[in-house]
């Protein structure tokens, strides 16, 4: 599967197989399409080392190159550091919470180099090699 991200909108969905099975996926409500959760796994200090077919555990595999993974729809608003009770819609969008009937965890493990981009144009590399850059 191939996504790719404009704005936090997946705006191209490609899959070798599967692709109409994706695109139901992604344009089933307003919020599939977009960026539920991101999250990069240091190879140093996962503590799991081979798939055990369960994505709770498979989307922090350390492996050889870490991995990344990302969901697309629904954010889970229990990551909220604050008191849950006061979670409003209205808060939820302040924060930048997606809602979606979609949460799809995608998982990957190839090597990869993360480059952050700054408001002033630097570029700095923050994970290569499946490690944060210290």
């Amino acid at each position: 599967m191939k996504l790719t991200f404009e704005r936090g909108n997946a705006v191209e969905i490609h899959a070798e197989t599967g692709e109409a099975f994706t695109v139901r996926q992604l344009t089933m409500d307003r919020g599939a399409k977009r960026i539920g959760e991101f999250s990069l796994t240091d190879r140093r200090f996962s503590r799991i080392d081979q798939f055990m077919a369960d994505t709770l555990f498979d989307e922090n595999f350390g492996g050889e190159n870490g991995n990344c993974h990302i969901a697309v729809g629904n954010s889970y608003t229990d990551t909220y550091a604050g008191d849950p009770a006061a979670m409003t819609g209205t808060l939820k969008r302040k924060l930048g919470f997606n809602d979606s009937a979609l949460h799809w965890d995608l998982v990957n493990t190839e090597a990869k180099t993360v480059t952050a981009h700054w408001p002033t144009g630097k570029k700095v590399v923050i994970y290569e090699n499946g490690c944060f850059r210290c």
